[in-house]
């Protein structure tokens, strides 16, 4: 088992490293293009009458755009490490990231529940974490559930305080569910369902989770929907206790 974690965070790593490299590398080219197909629209939109050109040009706009944003994407999913800790109130990131899933998207295409029955006092939930990080890890698992779901989608994030130190928080949707041919390496970098995908947002997530002390697992999938779970350390006093946690995780098992 441990070794077999180890090739993935090898895998994973060398995957970043990559991916930033070819990033990089095509940024120049696609500038060029870029600038080039700015400099033929302006001839197209200084000549008379219709032109032909004009529907192509628009098209290789949106595809260059596309391909930009992209490779962004890969540079900006190679950094896990970069970034600094600080105290983050856990709560007040997650309603803030639901408002701005809701405003994003049409209210009949999705659905979005935030449970803090189980939470308790939201103020004593704040783990030494980075924003940026833990927000990327949410919109992973978010853009994943709509993109798998046909015209509706629910989603429900419940919020435990578990008491030994530690925030539980279990993510689920009622989408068709992860194939069983891909269960087992859901984790694993270049896994993937998608069409477009690079099939390394979750892997990245389980990066930056660990990175924060914490773990990350697929709890249950089915056609009724998929449901993962994270637990994170909570912090005390202003420092983090997830060794803490653990020991009070065996104590009671």
């Amino acid at each position: 088992r441990l070794q077999e974690e180890l090739l993935r965070k090898g895998k994973l790593n060398a995957l970043n490293q990559f991916s930033s490299a070819i990033a990089h590398d095509l940024r120049n080219p696609l500038a060029v293009i870029s600038n080039a197909v700015y400099i033929l629209e302006r001839k197209i939109n200084d000549s008379e009458g219709d032109n032909p050109l004009v529907k192509p040009v628009r098209m290789i706009k949106e595809e260059i755009a596309k391909a930009i944003e992209m490779l962004s994407s890969m540079r900006e999913k190679a950094r896990i490490h970069d970034y600094e800790k600080h105290p983050v109130k856990l709560v007040k990131l997650l309603e803030r990231k639901v408002r701005n899933v809701e405003a994003s998207m049409s209210f009949d295409r999705i659905t979005m529940t935030l449970d803090t029955e189980n939470a308790g006092d939201p103020r004593n939930l704040t783990i030494n974490g980075n924003p940026v990080q833990l927000e990327r890890v949410f919109s992973n698992f978010f853009d994943n559930s709509i993109e798998a779901g046909a015209n509706q989608v629910t989603i429900n994030i419940a919020i435990e305080n578990t008491g030994i130190n530690e925030v539980k928080l279990a993510i689920s949707d009622d989408g068709p569910g992860i194939p069983d041919d891909i269960v087992d390496r859901i984790f694993e970098p270049l896994v993937t369902t998608k069409h477009r995908g690079l099939g390394l947002g979750l892997p990245i997530s389980k990066e930056i989770i660990e990175h924060h002390g914490g773990t990350i697992d697929l709890t249950s999938t089915g056609p009724q929907g998929t449901t993962f779970t994270i637990n994170l350390p909570l912090m005390s006093n202003g420092k983090g206790n997830h060794h803490d946690a653990v020991v009070a995780r065996d104590e009671n098992l």
